[in-house]
């Protein structure tokens, strides 16, 4: 009797062992190949277990997005692709799928278009994460440091010079590096930006359903996440609206 229990416990336990023991290179692997096949929504099933991990990367973000795309969940696709262009910002793959995913969108906005400057300031800041801006920040500053007390100590005026114009310069990229750095957690870290998942929903102009109903959004949409209250977030549309909806109609990026 106790033999059979023994066996038995094996039997039942061994699925959750190879559950277990499945890497997230072969879920992938076996998306791919699902997804090769035509069975999108199999595929998007296996890549969302990785993410359900905590595991990313550019590629399963694009994996997920194109699938969620080819099921008709264009919301969902928006997501994935504006968290895979988060991770590679200058890649026109992710870009190009993205505006496509993006045309399906019901809600069109009048905005003012985003400065040069700061555009291409918040791509750079994408390049590397938050930790390689700090160690370049913290280099710099040491560097600029340095390159200071060698400024104070050299007696040789073409030498004063050169660490002068050396130190300003290294303290300016010091500064630079810096403000990537913020711009980088302020992106990634703080999750300010996300895209409504559900087929519409109610702006109001206060937390909960007591409030004055001032617009409706629908899925696909970008807003930009202000404030949270418990179950409620305050968010702005594109055009400069604000309102207030709850938090589970929402995918942050």
């Amino acid at each position: 009797m106790r033999r059979s229990l023994i066996i038995l416990f094996i039997l039942v336990s061994l699925p959750a062992s190879l559950c277990a023991t499945e890497d997230p290179d072969s879920l992938f692997k076996a998306g791919s190949e699902l997804y090769n096949k035509g069975d999108h929504a199999g595929a998007l099933e296996l890549w969302q277990e990785i993410a359900d991990e905590g595991l990313y990367s550019p590629a399963l973000y694009y994996n997920m997005g194109n699938a969620a795309f080819k099921i008709g969940k264009t919301a969902h696709s928006i997501l994935w692709y504006e968290k895979a262009l988060l991770m590679k910002p200058f890649d026109e793959d992710i870009r190009y799928n993205l505006e496509i995913a993006r045309s399906y969108v019901t809600d069109r906005f009048d905005t003012i278009p985003e400065l040069f400057v700061i555009r291409w300031f918040r791509m750079i800041s994408l390049v590397l994460d938050s930790n390689g801006w700090a160690v370049i920040a913290v280099m710099l500053f040491a560097l600029c440091l340095v390159l200071l007390l060698l400024w104070l100590f050299s007696g040789k005026p073409g030498v004063k010079r050169l660490t002068l114009t050396a130190t300003v310069f290294s303290f300016a990229l010091a500064l630079s590096a810096l403000g990537l750095y913020h711009g980088n957690r302020r992106v990634t870290i703080k999750k300010r930006a996300a895209v409504i998942l559900t087929p519409a929903e109610t702006g109001m102009s206060s937390p909960g359903t007591g409030g004055k109903e001032l617009f409706v959004i629908h899925e696909g949409t970008k807003v930009k996440i202000e404030e949270e209250a418990g179950e409620w977030i305050r968010i702005r549309l594109p055009d400069g609206n604000v309102g207030w909806i709850t938090s589970g109609s929402v995918g942050k990026i």
